[in-house]
């Protein structure tokens, strides 16, 4: 499983919150906000703003796209107008 589905696993289901069970909706918040508290201290500990804790799915949702469109590309690769079929 990848680190971007993992990441957003939690936010995903709190903003399903109608779909899902009473209990999903707890541990996602506990998972959400220790998801948080993890980007925050990692930022306050580099000496970056605690805010960009609060963007961190944004940035697990593009790192999900980018493996997303990977995968349904497949083996082809272009590159400055040439393809190329990698191994």
């Amino acid at each position: 499983m990848s680190l971007a589905r993992i990441s957003l696993a939690p936010p995903i289901t709190l903003l399903l919150a109608w779909a899902v069970p009473p209990t999903a909706i707890i541990w996602a918040a506990a998972a959400t906000l220790a998801s948080l508290a993890f980007w925050a201290m990692v930022y306050w500990r580099i000496g970056e703003p605690v805010a960009y804790a609060l963007l961190y799915p944004v940035g697990a949702a593009l790192l999900l796209w980018i493996a997303v469109r990977a995968i349904i590309r497949g083996r082809r690769v272009a590159w400055k107008g040439r393809e190329y079929l990698a191994r």
